[in-house]
């Protein structure tokens, strides 16, 4: 959406309208000129139809998706040609192909397809939004998002950007920790300043941690003096979110380099050099790699590995998983990504005894080298490696 707000602002130049009953009276400064309106359901009749109809050469319209067809056929009623070119982005996290064609063809093609969100474009701007789409690197790829539905979005969005096509799959789901207890006296004993560091290996551990945190009753206040370490600037920028300022960030985005960073941050545990205590803590998924604690522990550091969240396979239908499959064989995906060694493993599982062939009809994008490394030795072949994660 942003991409094209941006082709219709060098296009030409217009108000953007969002008063409280969704009128506006539009002026035209140049050619081609643009108009951007939101259309809420419920001021259909009042909007001034008769106005915006032919005030501007391009129309970009935000919309519920239901009320495409009405609207195409409400513009051509107050004088817009039927001929008219038209564009109709879906907006919303099931975004289908963008529609190109006719006000028209608009009203006959989208009379019972309810959705959620749309832009409907309508006029010469309509050919130079789907033309830049066309020159954006994913253009029309068909781009499989396998996290989780609560981290969808983000991903899509960004796919989005580049001209791809997200498809909704998710394999995981997150639950809060099982062991609750455990996880308060976590946040009790940071807030009395016990803790020397605190490392974070993902987003959701920071948003689960954080999240307990606030469920004791306290605030970002409660790390204190300790060191806060992140794999990558993925989970930095999740810290930075809820205030927290990560101290470093490892440089090799894997448990690896966060252990070897954390002890060049940290020094040694007693002698010359020396700052207060041992502990450190090390909130994460209840099953995650042990190289990062046992690193530290190696080191002389006491380590407290505390589960912040609890992965599980997100629940699916048989028919969702047939028709993946059916999917895949037939090409219709062009790439999957797999953002975690937990995702890659519940994909394959899922996928069942098609799962190399199915994976292998397309484009295997992973995040990082240990997503790669457990894909490959389930018989899958990675074509894409993130180098940041």
């Amino acid at each position: 959406g942003e991409r094209v707000w941006q082709e219709y602002k060098a296009a030409g130049s217009g108000v953007r309208m969002k008063d409280p009953l969704h009128r506006a009276v539009i002026t035209v400064t140049s050619t081609p000129s643009y108009a951007v309106a939101e259309v809420s359901p419920d001021h259909l009749g009042t909007f001034e139809w008769e106005k915006v109809a032919n005030a501007t050469d391009t129309l970009v319209l935000d919309l519920a998706f239901a009320d495409v067809a009405e609207v195409a056929r409400t513009l051509t009623f107050h004088g817009r040609p039927g001929h008219t070119h038209a564009l109709c982005l879906m907006t919303g996290p099931k975004a289908e192909r963008p529609w190109a064609g006719t006000l028209d063809a608009l009203a006959r093609e989208f009379a019972a397809r309810p959705r959620t969100k749309a832009r409907l474009v309508v006029g010469p701007g309509a050919r130079h939004a789907a033309s830049f789409r066309k020159r954006l690197p994913l253009a029309d790829q068909r781009v499989l998002v396998t996290r989780a539905r609560a981290q969808a979005d983000a991903l899509a969005g960004l796919l989005r950007d580049e001209g791809a096509e997200p498809v909704f799959f998710p394999v995981l789901d997150f639950d809060a920790s099982d062991d609750p207890v455990r996880l308060r006296k976590a946040c009790d004993d940071l807030a009395s300043g016990t803790y020397r560091a605190v490392l974070f290996t993902s987003q959701n551990g920071v948003t689960s941690f954080v999240g307990a945190l606030r469920d004791s009753g306290r605030d970002v206040r409660a790390f204190g003096k300790a060191l806060v370490g992140a794999v990558g600037p993925a989970t930095a920028a999740s810290l930075e979110r809820v205030g927290i300022k990560a101290d470093f960030v490892a440089k090799e985005h894997l448990g690896e380099g966060l252990a070897e960073d954390a002890l060049a941050a940290l020094g040694p545990v007693s002698g010359a050099g020396s700052e207060r205590g041992s502990r450190v803590l090390l909130p994460r998924a209840k099953v995650a790699r042990d190289v990062l604690p046992n690193a530290l522990a190696s080191a002389g550091f006491e380590v407290d590995v505390v589960t912040a969240y609890v992965t599980r396979s997100a629940e699916s239908s048989e028919g969702a998983r047939t028709a993946l499959v059916a999917k895949l064989l037939g090409g219709e995906i062009d790439v999957v990504t797999l953002t975690s060694s937990s995702t890659a493993t519940r994909l394959v599982e899922m996928l069942g005894p098609e799962a190399t062939a199915a994976l292998a009809r397309t484009l295997v994008a992973s995040i990082g080298p240990v997503a790669t490394k457990t894909a490959e030795s389930l018989g899958v072949a990675v074509g894409v490696t993130a180098l940041t994660h």
